[in-house]
């Protein structure tokens, strides 16, 4: 009793497009998946690096064999006398041996430039571990030209005090004590001072409870006395002979108000009284080292039991064999810097590995050169007499070739890695271009062969290419054949249809006729054919809504048998009747009783 309104929309489910989905054509993702290539140059730097380390450990194995070769030889030529032979405590003054003299005039200059470093004394005379003065004292550089001493002795002193005209040599004023033995083990102590900056002078004093007695001139020693920014220096050249005995020496500071005397500012001595000797580089040494261990771009130290450089043989210049590279290769991998030679007036090896050799374990280290673009790697073996360590021989080798031939080696990787990314990238680019443009004509032609009504109107051209593009082509071009005939099925059906539908409505309209017109006696033959061909209709119909194609309507009719010649004679009345203008003939050449298995309907 109460109205309802049931309705329905017909239509087409579809995904919901997401605004969010980047498109990346085929191209993009081809270089995007070839970036997997940049893992190639990635482990050949890899392999580079391991080769390099690889190069490492034998050079430094190769080192350490050459140290202990030469550690061997010097035992035999027996050399390691010199290195057992020195002073107790740290009362010894290193001496360097210059090739040229040096001039007398308070500046350092000279020093600098044949790379002697100075050596930091303090009042107790100890040299700081690590090189560096702390608090009031002196540094002092000595070496030796000919018959002659060199020693400049830069002092820290924030008010310098100069010597009274009559008050020479009587020590009241800041000045060097040098002392010196003669050839009597007696002692000499020769008091440096000056009026005012300039030559300095000194004086032969006798030391008496505390205070100088001036006695003569030594003018063997001279000096110059020059002020500097925090305090003074001290330049002196002596005859070598003077101090070959041995040689102490004293800076004393006068600025402490109240003192009796100049307190001992610096000393080189240990202990008060002691008096160190000169070490000097041997000869000896030197020739063995630069007769058995030199090379090219290797340097070969000896030290003694207190890392004193007792003989040094080579330098770390090494001839550079690098092939010239490009410019961009060159600002992003850095040549190494084969002309660092290291510094060759040092006194003492302050190095890790010469320490622990010292101790009795042999070792060797890598470490960067000063200007931190190129390796040395250092290997020290130790130098024993009656199995008690007396010295050290240090063998350092440039590692510029190694880092060279990684350099070249990475620039071989880098141009071809380049190169070869570059001819990969074309090559995809035009790969994915070819496949591109071929997925495109296929989406135009497939496009182009079905019109807005769906039918098929043009086909698709196969490419011949054997591979997968072409294979999908094909199987359009099957697909759109297949839809084509399944069109021209479409089409024709409808005549079909008409053809099937008009014989069954023919009978019944000519029966219905023939019934209207007909004697009452022949009325019922005519009723009943019009209620057969009702009946073929209604199966035509139902069948045709059952099957979804008309070939499964006719593939599931029930077959039968007929007699051929009644339903042809029939069939032949029948459209005689309905087309009365058309004249239809029927022969029969066959039997009257001609059977066979089939549908009446459809035939």
């Amino acid at each position: 009793s109460r109205p309802y309104t049931v309705s329905a929309t017909v239509g087409r489910v579809t995904e919901p497009k997401h605004s969010w989905q980047l498109r990346l054509p085929l191209r993009v993702k081809l270089l995007a998946a070839s970036s997997l290539l940049l893992l190639l140059p990635y482990l050949g730097y890899r392999y580079v690096n391991e080769m390099e380390q690889f190069l490492r450990d034998g050079l430094a194995s190769t080192l350490l064999g050459n140290a202990r070769a030469v550690a061997a030889a010097i035992g035999e030529q027996g050399l390691s006398a010199e290195l057992a032979t020195e002073s107790p405590g740290q009362s010894d003054i290193y001496v360097h041996r210059l090739p040229v003299p040096i001039q007398v005039d308070g500046y350092d200059e000279d020093w600098r430039a044949l790379e002697i470093q100075a050596e930091a004394i303090h009042a107790n005379g100890l040299v700081p571990t690590n090189g560096h003065q702390t608090g009031p004292g002196a540094n002092l550089r000595a070496g030796v030209h000919d018959d002659s001493l060199y020693l400049l002795v830069t002092v820290t002193d924030q008010a310098v005090v100069y010597a009274q005209p009559n008050a020479i040599g009587s020590g009241l004023a800041d000045h060097l004590m040098l002392t010196t033995l003669d050839g009597n083990g007696e002692k000499i102590t020769h008091i440096i001072d000056t009026l005012s900056p300039g030559w300095a002078r000194a004086t032969v004093v006798l030391e008496s409870r505390g205070e100088f007695a001036p006695i003569r001139r030594a003018y063997r020693i001279k000096g110059e006395w020059r002020e500097t920014a925090t305090g003074y220096a001290v330049e002196l050249r002596l005859p070598y002979e003077v101090a070959a005995n041995g040689l102490r020496i004293d800076v004393a500071d006068a600025s402490t108000l109240g003192a009796r005397k100049p307190r001992v500012a610096a000393s080189t001595a240990e202990t008060e009284g002691a008096i160190g000797h000169l070490v000097l580089p041997s000869t000896r040494i030197e020739s063995a080292l630069r007769a058995i261990g030199a090379a090219d771009g290797r340097r070969v130290w000896v030290v003694d039991r207190k890392a004193r450089v007792r003989g040094r043989a080579g330098s770390l210049a090494a001839s550079s064999t690098e092939n010239p590279i490009h410019p961009l290769f060159r600002w992003l991998l850095t040549p190494p810097e084969v002309k660092e030679s290291g510094p060759l007036g040092t006194s003492r090896l302050r190095n890790p590995v010469v320490t622990q050799t010292l101790a009795g374990s042999d070792g060797a280290l890598w470490q960067r050169t000063v200007r931190g673009n190129a390796s040395i790697v250092t290997a020290a073996h130790a130098i024993s007499v009656n199995e008690v360590v007396v010295g050290a021989v240090v063998v350092e080798e440039n590692a510029a070739p190694i880092q060279t031939l990684r350099r070249q080696a990475l620039v071989e990787l880098f141009a071809q890695t380049l190169a070869v990314a570059c001819l990969a990238a074309l090559v995809l680019i035009w790969f994915a271009s070819r496949v591109g443009k071929r997925l495109q004509r296929l989406r135009d032609e497939a496009n182009a062969a079905i019109d807005r009504q769906g039918r098929v109107v043009g086909a698709i051209a196969s490419g011949g290419r054997g591979d997968e593009i072409s294979d999908l082509g094909e199987s359009i071009s099957g697909m759109l054949v297949r839809l084509q005939g399944y069109n021209d099925y479409l089409e024709q059906l409808a005549r079909r249809l008409s053809h099937e539908l008009r014989t069954p409505i023919a009978v019944i309209r000519s029966s219905l006729d023939n019934l209207e017109h007909a004697p009452p006696d022949e009325g019922e033959r005519y009723a009943q054919r019009a209620k057969l061909g009702l009946a073929r209709l209604n199966t035509i119909l139902s069948r045709m809504s059952e099957a979804t194609r008309l070939e499964e309507y006719l593939v599931s009719a029930e077959r039968a048998r007929f007699d051929v010649v009644q339903v042809v004679r029939t069939a032949s009345d029948s459209y005689a009747r309905v087309w009365p203008e058309t004249r239809f003939k029927f022969s029969n050449d066959a039997p009257e009783d001609l059977q066979v298995y089939g549908v009446p309907d459809l035939l």
